[in-house]
């Protein structure tokens, strides 16, 4: 079950290392602007600098975009191993199992030939 989740620590995304990099990026980016209106740097300056720091942004932004998907099914694959942890299905009462059906199964369709379950992970 664990090679169908995939939870290796070391693929994991860090979610917080780049929203911390993304409030230094806009901290800068007013820096610059303090640094404009207070006559430290011309126009030229401040356009060439904010321009840079604008691309980093959206790089940053991107990145956190690109994996907001990845953190939901990680969170989800989580809570599927938790489940899985709390014993053997065959001896835990209906509700327990449900639970745990209702945490892997994202939908199982029916036709008149066969039957097809969509897993949630």
């Amino acid at each position: 079950m664990k090679k169908f989740l995939s939870l290796d620590k070391s693929e994991a995304f860090n979610f917080e290392a780049v929203k911390k990099e993304l409030q230094s990026v806009n901290k800068k980016i007013d820096k610059e602007n303090y640094l404009f209106r207070n006559d430290y740097i011309d126009e030229v300056e401040l356009q060439k600098n904010v321009k840079n720091l604008l691309g980093v942004k959206k790089q940053l932004e991107n990145q956190l975009n690109e994996n907001k998907e990845g953190k939901i099914n990680h969170d989800k694959n989580n809570r599927v191993l938790e489940l899985l942890k709390s014993g053997d299905i065959r001896t835990m009462d209906y509700e327990q199992q449900k639970k745990i059906v209702k945490t892997c199964i994202s939908k199982i369709l029916l036709t008149s030939d066969e039957i097809t379950i969509i897993l949630n992970f």
